[in-house]
């Protein structure tokens, strides 16, 4: 379902333009994709310039160090991997479905290249990543790093670097001796999430070869077993009902329904089979399966008024910015008797001369897939998808829902602070006539 990115830069500089002036959840979401984005850099920057702080004796030395610290770190993430492949025991979205295997092989190309390390070393970016991405990001664009895995495998280099550099015993949470003790609860790369010690199956050695020598392990008071992977955003779940963020992640991951449901103000937490219900249940004179649980449901009766469905006849006039735009998979042309496999959801900003929707969306399709950004579909369903648009009736948050955050907060970003005070965040959203200052590539020329 996913159309190529045909839009032109005017094309897209008019839509966008549209989309913060005439939706609120399109102008909030536009201004978490640049924050969000810029927190990422300035993270890599950061790691960036402490590497560069080291006095290296010998550079081919060290690059062997890290290479044989990143095979180590594999073999450990394959065989937790396969621990948890066999537990039946409740473990977070975000843990069974980690993807540090890819992000570890891949930086591991990056530390392997000696003009990329030797630029990692000196505090530079390696060749092929830029140190200011573009916005908005483009999801899949060949143009950038932001928008495709080689973002997370950039992070993930530098975050083995600047392991390395601590010693041969130092794990990722010696890191906050140097940075800030709060870092890791910050970031916008590094995400904790909690590990069920049973997946061990009391394999003492595994275990303790887990606790001592794996780079990513974790322990603190709140999570005494820890897991922390790295990530460009998108992590399947986000970090639904991870007891360590209840109150909330500033730049905590995320998945497409996560977001969604964060950015609607949603007192729950829904999937796009809740969203696929609802839109069944509201649409006049439609008669496909809805399950009977789900209509007594918490969910039904939060999302029955919060949603409204919308028929899609010309799409030029039908589809508007601020719209949710849903899928779900099915095996067969035969929709009506049940939900399908899986879905997606995105935030709708507008459509193109072609027809298409641009959209907001966080998604992973590794390696070319990964990010916070925009992303083009086809509005028509086909055989195997079915592709539905629904209205939001919630009132929308505010930034300070948000970002409830001032610049010095963030002191372990001494070199950069994020740009919050472009926005006047007193009220919920900027008014048109601020759009240059907020974002100056939503102009043509910066395209």
């Amino acid at each position: 379902m996913t159309a190529h990115p045909s839009v032109s830069s005017h094309e897209l500089s008019s839509i966008l333009n549209v989309a913060w002036s005439s939706s609120p959840l399109a102008q909030f979401g536009l201004i978490e994709s640049y924050l969000y984005n810029y927190a990422i850099n300035a993270e890599q920057s950061m790691f960036l310039d402490m590497s560069s702080q080291y006095v290296v004796p010998d550079i081919n030395v060290l690059q062997n160090q890290v290479i044989d610290r990143i095979d180590n770190d594999i073999a450990i993430t394959s065989a937790f991997n396969n621990a948890i492949s066999f537990t039946n025991e409740h473990l977070g979205y975000s843990l069974r479905t980690n993807k540090m295997n890819e992000a570890l092989v891949g930086a591991r190309d990056i530390i392997a290249d000696p003009i990329s390390f030797a630029c990692i070393l000196n505090g530079e970016f390696p060749p092929g990543f830029e140190e200011e991405p573009a916005f908005p990001i483009v999801i899949s664009s060949e143009d950038s790093y932001f928008g495709n895995s080689n973002n997370t495998f950039l992070s993930t280099a530098l975050v083995e670097t600047a392991v390395s550099l601590l010693g041969p015993d130092a794990q990722i949470g010696d890191l906050g001796n140097h940075i800030d003790q709060i870092w890791l609860d910050h970031s916008a790369i590094i995400h904790i999430t909690p590990v069920n010690l049973t997946i061990f199956n009391e394999d003492l050695p595994f275990l303790d070869d887990y606790l001592a020598n794996y780079t990513f392990s974790f322990s603190d008071e709140t999570t005494p077993l820890g897991f922390t992977f790295v990530h460009s955003g998108y992590a399947f779940g986000g970090f639904r009902d991870e007891e360590r963020y209840i109150e909330g992640k500033l730049f905590g991951p995320e998945d497409c329904s996560s977001w969604i449901a964060k950015l609607c103000n949603s007192d729950i937490e829904f999937s796009t089979v809740d969203l696929l219900f609802t839109y069944r249940t509201l649409l006049d004179g439609n008669n496909d399966f809805v399950s009977n649980e789900w209509l007594h449901s918490e969910a039904a009766y939060e999302m029955l008024g919060a949603f409204a469905p919308i028929a899609i006849v010309d799409p030029f006039t039908d589809i508007l910015p601020g719209f949710v735009m849903a899928f779900r998979s099915f095996q067969d042309s035969d929709h009506s008797m049940d939900a399908g496999y899986s879905g997606h959801v995105a935030l709708v900003l507008g459509v193109n001369e072609q027809a298409e929707v641009v959209t907001l969306t966080y998604t992973r399709d590794m390696p070319g897939t990964e990010g916070f950004g925009l992303k083009i579909y086809d509005y028509q369903p086909n055989d195997l998808t079915d592709v539905f648009f629904l209205e939001v009736n919630q009132p929308p948050l505010s930034l300070n829902d948000i970002f409830p955050i001032a610049q010095d907060d963030l002191t372990f970003w001494d070199h950069t602070t994020l740009p919050l005070s472009e926005f006047n965040t007193s009220n919920s959203f900027l008014p048109p006539t601020n759009l240059d200052a907020f974002i100056p590539l939503i102009s043509e020329s910066e395209l």
